[in-house]
């Protein structure tokens, strides 16, 4: 991809976190990642930015224009306090959860359907990583086990997109926001917990049982991620090794490239593929 590289800024450290993974085994290991622009590209070739899943519902027209003034509305407001300095953690999870709720309840008012989310799905803008697709085969056949972390207000559309590219392994689990549907296939609530950007960790997998009890033992993690707080997806998991990749892609400028490298073990500056993974690092300790 254009303008793409790998940066490692301490490769001793990075060395030393494969060759203890590699030593104990695929049996002790598990992957945690993100989805959207982590697993998916971030941008087209032309360096136009993908938009997120939920984005879809607007871009597609699925519900009328109402939602998509008051869905922008939500976002111009709430994102701001999500990337904003001045507030703590604990302040933003509050605010999180509240626009995540404000947003479910917009589902709800505007009759979210079933079909809406197959229509976003058959979309081909969304697209993986060339070479995610050897990389879930891979751990599949070595029955590694994948935790998919989404905070998208649709994160069901994340399990679609899924099985709708015959990438729906039994080793990869979902993480995801889910809907109660009515009879006639429309919203009726939210399942929770209700995840957002900012409790989205391995605490949290306690709480579903089948989860926990196939990544409990494998204490060797690798995490995918593409926001600098998707680095404490694994927070909370007693690891005995934990290594991070972040996906720094293009609309990123300088300070929070610095930013990432303080954070991540390997960071994939612009839209670099899945290959470049599979063959640098991921080859080296499945």
């Amino acid at each position: 991809m254009k303008n793409a590289s790998v940066v490692i800024p301490d490769f001793g450290k990075l060395k030393d976190k494969m060759e203890s993974i590699r030593k104990e085994g695929s049996d002790n290991l598990h992957f945690i990642s993100d989805f959207d622009r982590t697993l998916t590209y971030g941008s087209t070739p032309e360096g136009e930015k993908i938009p997120s899943l939920i984005s879809m519902l607007r871009i597609k027209n699925c519900l009328d224009k109402e939602y998509s003034e008051e869905a922008k509305r939500l976002y111009a407001f709430y994102h701001s306090c999500e990337v904003s300095p001045e507030l703590s953690e604990e302040e933003k999870k509050v605010i999180m959860k509240e626009w995540w709720n404000a947003h479910l309840q917009l589902f709800m008012e505007k009759g979210l359907k079933k079909d809406h989310l197959e229509e976003i799905v058959k979309d081909e803008k969304v697209r993986f990583r060339e070479g995610a697709d050897r990389f879930f085969e891979n751990i599949s056949q070595k029955k590694v086990p994948i935790i998919i972390f989404s905070a998208s207000g649709c994160g069901e559309v994340v399990e679609l997109f899924f099985k709708r590219r015959g990438m729906h392994y039994s080793n990869t689990h979902f993480l995801i926001n889910r809907f109660h549907w009515n009879e006639q296939g429309r919203v009726a609530g939210v399942r929770h917990p209700i995840i957002h950007s900012f409790n989205k960790n391995e605490v949290s997998v306690k709480r579903f049982k089948g989860v926990y009890e196939a990544v409990r033992e494998r204490k060797n993690v690798v995490l995918f991620g593409d926001s600098l707080s998707d680095a404490g997806m694994a927070e909370g998991f007693d690891y005995r090794n934990l290594l991070k990749v972040g996906f720094l892609n293009l609309e990123y400028n300088k300070a929070e490239k610095e930013r990432y490298e303080e954070i991540y073990d390997v960071i994939m500056v612009g839209d670099v593929d899945f290959n470049t993974l599979n063959e640098n690092i991921l080859r080296f300790i499945l």
